[in-house]
């Protein structure tokens, strides 16, 4: 009824788990001017004339929900439909009376001229393929009904089409890489008082954020500043790095310890060659985005793009106060790998403990300390039978995984001659922590006692 009198309203059963949108998210960055053309071009071309044979299906991979969103929003505002998004994760729910509200949904964009699209799509795909049932009856329903549909998942797409008549593309949205990042900050920055001595860069070097996240994070700045008192709400860099925090997952704190980072270059006792060394690590992360983005390495390094460190040395030499020191100067969380909860007894459960690691501190921008790490990064060994070959597995997929790795991973061993030599190639620093001598732990009695003991 609604419809026949020319209210643009949602059925009340469809309300629960989709919304309706005609226009584009107010100042959020669209899809690139070439991606937005290419759909234009696609749609138009399988929407008209003789070419009309079945609906289209974009499949939208990638972490950006929002930045994702919007450009589809554009698109579909210039091709003059309005979007109906579904949420996938609620439909799952056993409340929800699937097979309906996908009637519903196509119904819908039948009657109104609209763009399906759905959100959280990585909630179907699951491995046991419990969901195999509702993937087919979805298909179907695309198929027969809407003429255009998106798709939004953080994953690569991984079902069958095989005889579903759609004409399917898929479309990559990565991770902006540094210097889309940094376009990105400085653009959203206008719209908030910034600190003078904030740096753009060097966030948007040390923060992997989606063009989402990093409006979230300016906001959530604001909100920290205005409680704290801050005057005009002037966002500070502590503000700022606060907010970055809050956006970056957590889940990395079930197999790891966060450290609280509070040691500065004063407290810090060594000689003189490992400080150059240690601020030439700093150094190398905070140029990073210039390295990678303005001058164009990223485009040349498929891997290999984080940073690897070894700290060796006798206990109480000061590789754990190094460590935060680089932290602090970074203004990055760093966290120490408890290698008892990583290595299991059961094969390949220690590969996924690792892997989940690393996956988790990519998106939480972490640094990954693994302290006595010859416990977990020793020799490979001449396989005698199975134990060793799942062993040596173990070790070849960490090699693996700090490749891939883009932040910094912290080697602390007190036992250098353990470590495995594939270990060693990787390494971008190697710093021997010598024992102090009695001038050096003279200085370092007087840094550890704090003005109100003397």
């Amino acid at each position: 009824m609604n419809m026949l009198l020319g209210y643009e309203v949602l059925d009340e059963r469809l309300a629960k788990v989709a919304s309706l949108s005609t226009l584009a998210i107010p100042q959020q960055a669209g899809f690139p001017e070439e991606l937005e053309q290419s759909l234009l071009r696609f749609v138009k071309h399988y929407s008209s004339g003789k070419e009309r044979r079945t609906g289209s299906l974009l499949y939208c991979s990638g972490p950006d929900e929002a930045g994702k969103l919007s450009g589809i929003r554009e698109v579909c505002g210039k091709l003059g439909l309005s979007v109906l998004v579904a949420d996938m994760e609620k439909l799952l729910l056993p409340e929800a009376d699937f097979s309906e509200i996908l009637r519903l949904l196509g119904r819908h964009t039948l009657l109104e001229n609209a763009a399906l699209c759905f959100t959280g799509f990585d909630s179907i795909v699951t491995e046991d393929d419990r969901h195999l049932l509702k993937r087919r009856l979805l298909m179907e329903m695309l198929e027969a009904y809407v003429p255009l549909t998106f798709i939004l998942g953080e994953a690569q797409w991984g079902i069958s089409l095989t005889g579903v008549q759609l004409n399917f593309m898929q479309i990559d949205f990565p991770v902006p890489d540094e210097a889309a990042r940094k376009q990105a900050w400085t653009t959203f920055g206008q719209e908030y008082r910034l600190s003078p001595q904030m740096d753009l860069a060097d966030i948007s070097g040390s923060f992997r954020f989606t063009s989402g996240q990093i409006r979230a994070a300016l906001a959530g700045g604001e909100n920290i500043a205005v409680w704290n008192g801050s005057s005009g709400a002037e966002v500070s860099v502590s503000d700022l790095y606060q907010a970055c925090y809050f956006q970056s997952s957590r889940k990395i704190q079930a197999l790891a310890t966060k450290i609280r980072a509070m040691y500065t270059w004063d407290m810090l006792v060594l000689p003189g060659e490992q400080l150059s060394q240690l601020r030439e690590i700093c150094r190398q992360v905070k140029y990073r985005p210039l390295v990678y983005g303005e001058w164009g390495f990223a485009g040349r390094l498929s891997l290999g793009r984080g940073l690897n460190i070894l700290f060796s040395g006798p206990p109480g030499s000061g590789k754990t106060m190094a460590a935060e020191v680089i932290a602090t100067e970074l203004n990055l969380e760093i966290y120490k790998i408890d290698v008892s909860q990583i290595v299991s007894k059961y094969i390949g459960e220690t590969e996924k403990n690792l892997s989940r690691i690393f996956d988790e501190a990519e998106t939480s921008n972490a640094i990954l300390f693994f302290d006595e790490a010859d416990a977990l990064f020793g020799k490979r060994s001449e396989v005698k039978d199975a134990h060793d070959r799942y062993a040596n597995v173990e070790i070849s997929y960490l090699l693996q995984k700090m490749e891939e790795y883009t932040g910094i991973v912290i080697l602390a061993t007190n036992l250098n001659q353990n470590l495995d030599d594939a270990f060693a190639r990787r390494l971008h620093f190697k710093l021997e922590f010598p024992f102090p001598e009695k001038k050096q732990r003279g200085l370092i009695w007087r840094g550890c006692s704090p003005g109100s003991a003397a």
